[in-house]
Formats: C-alpha cells, sequence, structure tokens
C-alpha cells in the first residue's frame, strides 16, 4: 500500500498567513466587557473566568436569577472586576460595555444587541473571540444538523494518532472553548472545534472560517429560532463562505444542501458519503471498507463495519472523520487504531445497562423527528423497542412528524410521551398512521416515564429514550434531561 500522503500540510501559528491570530490576551486588559447569558452549559461561564483572569474589567447579565444560575455562579472568582445583572438586562449595562459577548443562546435580532452596536460595541461570541486569539489556520471546524459532536470526537481521535496535544472543543458539552483557549495559544496542535449554526452567524458576520471545514448533513431543525429552513442553511454556509483558496471544505455528497455548498466553496472540496459519482478526492464506502479515492489510485482506509458505532448515521460520521484524517496526513493504520479504540459519546445512542434482560439506551440529544428514526432503524429492526419520546416543540415541519410516526409504527411496540406540544403533534401523526400498539401520554417526570417504559418491557426489549423534541420546560437542557434518565433507571435496578 502506497504511504499516505497530507493534502494539507498542518499550518503553524506563527506563520504569517490570512489565518494568523489577531488579537492577544493582553488587549482585554481593563476593557468593559458584558458578558450576555452566563448559562449553563459552561460557555459563557469559561468566557467570563478568562475575562476577569486577563484583567478585563467584566459585567455579566443574565435572564435568570441567581438560584436558576446556581451551579454556574459558584464557579465564578470573586474579584472587583466582576459585578453581576441578574434577572434581567438593564440598558445601562449595554450602554456601558465596549465589547459584548454573545451567548449562543441569545438571538442575533435582539434589540439589547442593537442598543450596544449603537452605543460603540462590538458583538462578539466565544468563537469569533478564539478565532482572534488561536487563528483559523490550525482549526479543524466541524458542523451540521446531526453527527456533528461524534465526528468532532472522531476527528480529534485520528488527529491525536499523529499530533500530540490535538485539542478538541467547542458545542461539545464538556469542553467549552474557553476552558482550553490558552493552553492551545501555547501549543502548535490542531485544534478541532465542534460549531453551533449560532456560532457561525457571528463568524459569518466577522468574515471568518476555519481552515478545515466539515458539514455532516444539514436537515430540518430550529424552525423556532430560524425563519425558515433556507435561513437555517445559510448560517451553516459559513462555515465555507470565508474559506480561502488553500484551504478545505468537506461535505456530505449524500445531502442534497451539502452538495450545493460544494458548488459554491472558494477552497479545495473533499467529499464523503456513498454517493460521491467519480468526484476526486473522496472518501467513500466499497464493500465493508472506506475508500479513500485521490487522482487515479483508490485505497482502503478502514472497515466500514469495525467500529462501535451502531446505525447507518455514524457510517456518514465516520466517512467524515476518516477524510479529515486523511488531509491531515494520518497514516491509515493509526485511523485504523483510533476507530477501533473509539467508544460512543454519551447521550447519543448510548447503552446506559441490561436489567434483567432489557436494554436501556440514552439517546436524548436526538431533539428532531429525523434524529428519533435513525435510532429507531437502529434498534427497531425487531420491534422490541419502548420508546420513551416528546417534549416542547421546535415548529418543524408536520411531515416530519408523519415520517416519524410511520415509523415507530414499524418498530416500537409501545410509546411513552412526556409532556409538551412536541409530544401533542406526535399524537396528532400516530392517530393518522392509526397507531395501534400501547400509547402512554402526559407523563410528566422522567422517573415517571422511564417507571412505565419498564413495565412495559420484557425480556429481550429495548428501552429507548429517543425524544424527537426539544427538553425545554421540564428539564434544564437535553442533557440533563439524559442524566434523569440514566438517574431513573439506576433507582429501577435497585
Amino acid at each position: 500500500m502506497p504511504p499516505t500522503s497530507a493534502i494539507l500540510p498542518v499550518r503553524q501559528p506563527s506563520v504569517k498567513l490570512n489565518g494568523a491570530p489577531s488579537l492577544a490576551p493582553t488587549w482585554f486588559a481593563a476593557r468593559r466587557v458584558l458578558v450576555m447569558g452566563l448559562g449553563l452549559h459552561g460557555g459563557g461561564l469559561q468566557v467570563a473566568r478568562w475575562l476577569v483572569q486577563h484583567g478585563a474589567n467584566v459585567r455579566v447579565t443574565d435572564l435568570k436569577v441567581a438560584s436558576a444560575l446556581a451551579s454556574s455562579l459558584r464557579q465564578l472568582p470573586r474579584s472587583p472586576c466582576l459585578t453581576l445583572a441578574l434577572g434581567g438586562h438593564r440598558a445601562a449595562d449595554f450602554r456601558w460595555a465596549e465589547v459584548v459577548v454573545q451567548n449562543p443562546g441569545v438571538p442575533r435580532e435582539s434589540p439589547w444587541l442593537a442598543l450596544a452596536r449603537r452605543s460603540g460595541a462590538r458583538i462578539e461570541n466565544e468563537a469569533t473571540l478564539f478565532f482572534k486569539l488561536v487563528g483559523p489556520s490550525r482549526i479543524i471546524g466541524v458542523t451540521g444538523t446531526r453527527g456533528k459532536s461524534t465526528t468532532t470526537a472522531l476527528i480529534a481521535a485520528m488527529l491525536r494518532r499523529r499530533f500530540r496535544g490535538t485539542v478538541m472543543a467547542g458545542n461539545i458539552a464538556s469542553v467549552p472553548m474557553f476552558s482550553v483557549v490558552d493552553r492551545v495559544r501555547r501549543s502548535a496542535a490542531p485544534v478541532v472545534l465542534e460549531l453551533s449554526s449560532w456560532h457561525l452567524e457571528n463568524l459569518g458576520e466577522q468574515k471568518m472560517s476555519p481552515q478545515v471545514a466539515v458539514v455532516t448533513n444539514v436537515l430540518s431543525d430550529h424552525r423556532n429560532r430560524y425563519r425558515s429552513q433556507a435561513s437555517y442553511a445559510a448560517a451553516k454556509w459559513q462555515i465555507f463562505s470565508h474559506q480561502h483558496p488553500g484551504d478545505v471544505a468537506v461535505v456530505n455528497a449524500d445531502n442534497p444542501t451539502t452538495r450545493a455548498f460544494s458548488r459554491a466553496c472558494r477552497g479545495r472540496v473533499v467529499r464523503f458519503g456513498r454517493h460521491c459519482g467519480a468526484t476526486r478526492p473522496c472518501l467513500t464506502v466499497r464493500g465493508r471498507h472506506l475508500v479513500w479515492r485521490e487522482g487515479k489510485a483508490s485505497q482502503r482506509v478502514v472497515p466500514a463495519y469495525a467500529s462501535h458505532l451502531p446505525g447507518d448515521h455514524n457510517l456518514s460520521n465516520l466517512m467524515a472523520a476518516a477524510a479529515v484524517g486523511r488531509i491531515m496526513g494520518v497514516p491509515n493504520a493509526d485511523l485504523r487504531k483510533a476507530v477501533a479504540a473509539f467508544r460512543p459519546l454519551p447521550y447519543r445512542q448510548q447503552v446506559v445497562c441490561r436489567r434483567r434482560g432489557v436494554t436501556f439506551v440514552n439517546d436524548t440529544t436526538a431533539t428532531t423527528p429525523d434524529a428519533a428514526i435513525a435510532a429507531l432503524r437502529t434498534f427497531g429492526a425487531r420491534r422490541r423497542v419502548v420508546l420513551v419520546a416528546g417534549g416542547s416543540d421546535k415548529l418543524l415541519p408536520e411531515a416530519e412528524f408523519r415520517a416519524l410516526a410511520r415509523e415507530m409504527k414499524g418498530s416500537v411496540k409501545a410509546v411513552v410521551l412526556l409532556s409538551g406540544k412536541g409530544s401533542a403533534r406526535i399524537i396528532r401523526a400516530l392517530r393518522r398512521e392509526n397507531f395501534q400498539s400501547p400509547l402512554v401520554t402526559d407523563v410528566n417526570s422522567m422517573a415517571d416515564a422511564a417507571g412505565i417504559a419498564r413495565r412495559l418491557a420484557v425480556s429481550g426489549d429495548i428501552v429507548l429514550l429517543s425524544p424527537a423534541c426539544a427538553s425545554f420546560g421540564m428539564f434544564t437542557n437535553e442533557f440533563d434531561r439524559g442524566d434523569q434518565f440514566n438517574r431513573a433507571i439506576r433507582v429501577i435496578r435497585r
């Protein structure tokens, strides 16, 4: 087998390229910075901590009251340079600020941001600041509706086989960008960032894209935030929009929206998927192997079905990651080792435990019907699934709930629905499909839902949490929902 060659050498941050760092931490000393949205995910918290550490005059404003933010507030430093304005926003704070750091949960149309702009403030978010402090030239950015966390983690695992110190951060729950930014600045290793559409909105406004950009797919989502599917897709497009000719765009050949993206990319396009056609370079599947095609040559990279990741959607994630591994020159043998050692991330079709013949699976990050369909196709072939689903409505098209109902009719033996407007839409869709299996509705806690599902299950069944809906209202976020499911299972196991 010929030796692996990298399409693209890793740029070093000291090289004066278009992606060199444009901001130093010393710039923040004595600056008036307003962190808009402390939140509970860690992003706002880590930004505030970093700014205080580097001498900024920091104010934190959040609509939530102190009791709702207790877990984040406990981790803030005590400093005369840090003040809090909780339980609502104040116009005076936005007029005071030289810089406003916008939490991803804050819409860009916010009148508070408009006030800050009129008062002369710069609007940033954690991603724009990270890009400026580190430089786009070392960043592999990953976005998509589904699969971005798994793909991000797979890429990082592969790159660590060649580049010691490779860092993974971003929208992935456990590693906020500003928890690692200083370590990244001291290193020359690549950085793999998971980027949400909200991160990308601000990056696009400031004309920044990563040197290597990956879009796993663009599907219907976040219609409670975006006016249309087109505006959501436009936010995802920003990951490619400001690349340079020497950069690389990694796109899914099987997804119509990303195929359209590939025709407009400025960088070199690398496709992945089952339907790459004659395009090269590409990473595709042939038989039981992932195959890299470049020029006239083709070579096997990794076995297609040797990973611990179930489902066809994870095969797509694996192709995307392996394409980046090839781009970055990771030898095929190291790619195979990384795949063999990789384990599924928590909350994503995660087999939590088996108890008295019943398997419990936590897929709480399935917040859309399409994601729940993927889980049912992974686990529902024998129609032995008791599905725990439902929650808040993300205003997605009715056709998506109809597709979910058809999948449920063919793959589940019973359904337990948490309360919520999204659940009402699932119920309507099931009725249209003449769903006849047991259906329990209006369940008001995860403990009750897990207990009901366990009573409906017998040995050989799977209790699957795959909600198809958002977590707003009953839970702090989707991870809280997943944690409550896990706790409920532990009680059942006693």
